[in-house]
């Protein structure tokens, strides 16, 4: 029997993308909103998941890579090889504590543990090649099936679907020591069985001739209790036509695939992010019903199973550069297009975000288009990101959609934004563009780091100059580069400033005071941006006479824009402005990096 699957829905839709993962387009036809599924795949489907999972998401490869870039270290900084051995021997050891708990007497335990020695020993710059062989050594011993497939297994759980479903079948406790067969074992009889069954319901409800075949379906599987709970009532009825009217009437329908009837609810050991409890979502109910929040079948629950194969994972840092914390996010990508243009992109998606590009980068990389094709998906595509918490009852959900003029910005200048060299700015103030949101306060944080950090001045430089041609484009302004050279002039004004401060304090102090000399301008810079970030443009001009005055230069007229309506805004010129006066040097910024 075939049915479809609609991806309307993002956690249908995650669930069809990650099954679209595991079977051809052959195995599993996709069509306009998501994907025909054939329940001949489910006689694979258990094999396919768990296989799928330890080669997705192999704890082996993933500590290689990590280990390697310590290797990579060590050879352009040799006089700390001690220090990144120690390291390396750090993420050795705590596989090897698990493989130990596991497979103590085996031969691939003792070898490591010699290797965790050899790395101790590693002391002296010319050992720096040792960190590389012995990481790879620890590749081969480590991939051996039972090692690689236990650790993966047991991290995969905790990490990725225990947040999604909390600790239904695989996910209790006690399966971290069983083996990989029990698994699938386990996932056959939990979700591929009872997925079966009710579509071979459906199939005789469609084929039978008569209510004896329907009762003598759900005699042989009353094994099944949703089956058993039909069986009582459906026998007291004298024909199918009055079966399929008590299943019409009296039983719901499943809330996520049509032509299938409700067997559980949706509550939070199916998909944690967006359910709830039965007992305290009485809204929610379906006629106040606290069994029954949302009816839906075995088969939205199989499906939405297959969801960790249809996003990409990554982390996400949340706050600012004095408090943040870092959580483990899914993502995905949504469009009107057809949903294996869907799949294709969400795969490509995942293949940007595990090679390490970030949020912005990996979209920015994924709508890399021709302009005319760039106008052609306007208001199209949607991306989602998700935290879930099982534990903590806790989810965070972010939704993002590409706007008409967005599209058009990024079909000319997305790559610029790769000069917003800072990663965590860069994807917050992208994903606050996204929003919808003036990126301002963002960019006023990026300048209170570069105050700090001088390098950063560059980036928040670029961070001004994007934001006012987004803005630009959101007023239907055809030229977004038309402020380009303003921003340009304001900048560099900040830097004659910065070198006529520098060159007075240094020829007060002489050459060995130089420092005191950026003392007073991070002074300076420090309360033009307060007076920045509060809109508070009197006290802002207030400073930018007084520090022109003591370096005996005239203030420009563009400065008097900032009380204007029209020509460049407040933001702008003091953003701009700060960035030059707390650059370390001048930098050409007429050029541009497009897309084209």
């Amino acid at each position: 029997m075939q049915i479809h699957i609609d991806g309307e829905q993002w956690p249908m839709a995650a669930g069809c993308i990650g099954l679209a993962k595991l079977y051809s387009e052959e195995e599993l036809p996709r069509t306009s909103t998501g994907v025909q599924l054939n329940d001949k795949i489910l006689d694979t489907l258990a094999e396919k998941f768990i296989r799928g999972l330890i080669d997705q998401f192999s704890v082996v490869k993933r500590d290689v890579r990590k280990m390697m870039w310590y290797s990579n270290q060590a050879k352009k900084q040799p006089e700390r090889t001690k220090e990144f051995a120690a390291e390396v021997r750090k993420i050795l050891n705590e596989q090897y504590k698990k493989v130990k708990k596991y497979f103590s007497e085996t031969e691939e335990c003792q070898r490591l543990k010699e290797l965790l020695e050899k790395l101790k020993e590693i002391k002296k710059p010319e050992e720096a090649p040792f960190i590389k062989e012995y990481i790879e050594q620890y590749g081969d011993i480590a991939a051996t099936p039972f090692i690689n497939e236990k650790l993966t297994l047991n991290y995969v759980k905790a990490v990725i679907l225990n947040p999604f479903y909390g600790q239904t079948s695989i996910l209790q406790p006690v399966f971290n020591s069983k083996s990989t067969e029990e698994h699938i074992q386990q996932i056959e009889a939990d979700f591929i069985q009872p997925a079966k069954l009710e579509l071979m319901f459906a199939e005789k409800l469609d084929s039978a001739t008569n209510i004896e075949e329907i009762v003598a379906f759900l005699e042989e599987n009353k094994g099944y209790k949703p089956f058993k709970d039909l069986l009582k009532p459906i026998k007291k009825l004298n024909n199918k036509d009055q079966v399929l009217d008590y299943l019409h009437n009296q039983i719901l329908p499943c809330s996520f695939v049509e032509g299938l009837i409700a067997t559980q609810s949706y509550e939070e050991m199916i998909f944690s992010p967006l359910a709830f409890s039965k007992m305290k979502a009485v809204n929610f109910n379906w006629n106040f019903d606290k069994k029954l929040p949302v009816p839906i079948s075995a088969v939205a629950r199989l499906v939405m199973f297959m969801a960790p194969f249809g996003m990409a994972f990554y982390s996400r840092r949340l706050g600012n550069e004095q408090a943040s914390e870092t959580f483990r996010y899914a993502g995905m990508i949504l469009s009107q297009k057809h949903f294996a243009e869907v799949i294709k992109e969400n795969l490509t998606y995942q293949k940007l975000r595990g090679e390490g590009s970030s949020f912005e980068e990996a979209i920015v990389g994924l709508l890399q288009e021709s302009i005319d094709k760039a106008k052609k998906i306007i208001n199209s595509y949607f991306f989602l990101e998700v935290y879930s918490d099982y534990q903590m009852k806790k989810t965070l959900l972010d939704y993002y959609h590409m706007p008409p003029y967005l599209a058009h910005y990024i079909a000319y200048y997305g790559k610029t934004l790769d000069l917003l060299y800072h990663r965590e700015y860069r994807d917050s103030f992208f994903r606050a563009v996204l929003k919808g949101i003036d990126p301002k306060e963002i960019i006023f944080d990026y300048l209170r780091v570069a105050i700090k950090n001088p390098y950063h001045a560059k980036g928040a430089l670029f961070a001004t100059r994007e934001r006012k041609r987004i803005l630009q484009a959101k007023k239907g302004v055809e030229d977004m580069k038309n402020y380009d050279k303003t921003i340009s002039y304001v900048y560099y004004r900040g830097c004659d400033l910065r070198n006529e401060l520098m060159k007075d304090r240094m020829a007060e102090q002489g050459e060995p005071y130089r420092a005191s000399g950026k003392k007073k301008i991070d002074g300076i810079a420090y309360r033009l941006l307060n007076a920045a970030k509060a809109g508070n443009k009197s006290g802002f001009m207030d400073t930018i006479f007084r520090i022109h005055m003591a370096a005996g230069l005239d203030v420009p007229s563009i400065f008097v824009d900032s009380f204007k309506e029209e020509g460049l805004d407040f933001e702008t010129i003091s953003s701009a402005f700060i960035a030059g006066l707390i650059g370390q040097e001048q930098i050409k910024i007429e050029g541009d990096v497009t897309n084209g």
